[in-house]
């Protein structure tokens, strides 16, 4: 391929990032290639002095490259690991251009650029196996190899890396080591992207401290000065930004749900009324979005269910006593709505349904320890208790439900249905349903004060 035309406008910029690239690729001879890819110039919101030269290897070799068999973590699953109580942030310099590759692979990988064709000698961003390349490789480093124990309290995402501890000391610690780590491996860090022993810093675009997970406020700012939609592009970005922190508002779906509409293929886009109050009451939502408490594994779950003639509810929850009394702490909450079909189930069977739906999505964190279970059916107690009393006596589904949960370690406490408000709340205000019952909506209360105590 040809190298693209640059902009005027940003030549200069591009003239220094291209330097400096070259000095990671060592020139070759056009004429002997078996193929080239583009240099791309990419800009991050449109400041010149945030511009990242890529390769488009769309059209070249990312159709023929075999996939990588490797399971990349989800944000999620490393922003469980940071509870502690200080932290520190670390950033890759150049993340995939610190893998070299062999001599034939780079062939491959050669780029066209202006100044003729150019065979990189580190991993360049474009292929399409690059982030779960260089993915590997830091959870090889971090979990230990050779070996080396894994470094505690500690998560990653591609190039960026947050380490805490339970103590400062800890944390001091599982720094030093992650560091001579890195050193050894002969990485190296972008160091004005990184922070060192931070009571509250951000990360995978949250701000985390000791308390829990918090929504960046720059990001809520963003949302709520957004003038309303004019096209299905500008729709999609307001809302694109409403997924990002809809795990920290409850029942987001069911505000969002007249914009989602707009997005379908056989609507067409025509703003309403309906659609201005369903823009607004998110952007509310958004202003006043919960805080996500850190899992702890030493204390508690309390998984509490309810279900209405509409939809489902569920608020997994750590037990906890303060001042001598026993509260629940909101770890998350969530809703779906019925089907159809389902609507038409017998009360103690959509009560038996909201067990089984949120037991299936919180099983990472209910599977090999022991919960309990809130319900304000009496019923369930029976079913789903050990000795399973009413056996043929209940529906065949509620017994097929019991079945499927006799691989979990629970116990089923009655609870008045007045105590029951947060998930009662939920299953009348469903989100929009899906087949895999899909978590709509999380979010976590950061003061235990405002909960309601256990009876």
């Amino acid at each position: 391929m040809t190298p693209t035309k640059v902009p005027y406008g940003i030549q200069e910029e591009y003239k220094k990032k291209l330097n400096k690239l070259m000095e990671t690729h060592k020139r070759v001879d056009g004429i002997k290639l078996r193929c080239a890819s583009q240099l791309v110039p990419v800009l991050r919101r449109g400041d010149k002095s945030k511009l990242r030269l890529c390769v488009n290897y769309k059209f070249t070799l990312n159709d023929h490259i075999e996939d990588e068999p490797y399971m990349f973590p989800t944000c999620n699953e490393q922003l469980e690991k940071l509870r502690g109580q200080m932290y520190t942030v670390l950033d890759m310099e150049g993340a995939f251009n610190q893998i070299v590759v062999d001599t034939n692979t780079g062939e491959l990988l050669t780029v066209a650029t202006p100044e003729g064709y150019a065979q990189p000698t580190r991993l360049p961003f474009g292929i399409k196996t690059a982030p779960k390349i260089f993915q590997s490789n830091m959870d090889k480093l971090i979990h230990g190899m050779d070996g080396k124990s894994p470094v505690p309290a500690t998560a990653c995402i591609v190039d960026d890396i947050c380490i805490t501890g339970a103590t400062p000391q800890e944390h001091f610690n599982n720094v030093n080591e992650l560091l001579s780590r890195l050193d050894s491996a002969g990485l190296k860090l972008n160091a004005a992207k990184c922070k060192f022993y931070q009571h509250q810093v951000k990360f995978l675009g949250k701000i985390i401290d000791k308390d829990g997970q918090h929504v960046d406020q720059d990001t809520v700012a963003a949302i709520v000065n957004m003038p309303p939609p004019t096209d299905e592009k500008t729709l999609s970005s307001f809302l694109g930004h409403m997924s990002w922190i809809g795990k920290h508002i409850p029942d987001i779906r069911t505000a969002r749900a007249p914009l989602d509409a707009l997005l379908k293929k056989e609507e067409k886009f025509i703003w309403t009324e309906q659609h201005s109050q369903a823009f607004e009451q998110c952007k509310k939502m958004a202003s006043s979005a919960a805080t996500l408490a850190h899992y702890d594994d030493n204390l508690p779950l309390v998984l509490t269910t309810d279900a209405s003639p509409v939809g489902l509810g569920a608020c997994l929850s750590h037990k906890v006593e303060e001042d001598g009394k026993t509260f629940l702490k909101p770890l998350y909450y969530a809703s779906c709505s019925l089907k159809a079909s389902e609507k038409n189930y017998a009360q103690v069977d959509r009560e038996g349904l909201a067990v089984f739906w949120a037991t299936k999505y919180f099983r990472q964190f209910l599977q090999c320890r022991s919960f309990e279970l809130h319900t304000d059916c009496s019923a369930l107690k029976r079913i789903f208790g050990p000795k399973n009393d009413l056996g043929g006596c209940a529906s065949s589904r509620l017994n097929r439900w019991a079945a499927a949960l006799s691989g979990f370690d629970f116990q089923v406490v009655h609870i008045k249905g007045t105590s029951n408000r947060v998930c009662d709340s939920l299953s009348r205000l469903p989100s929009p349903h899906t087949d895999t019952y899909q978590l709509s909506a999380m979010s976590v209360c950061s003061s235990v004060s405002c909960l309601a105590q256990l009876p």
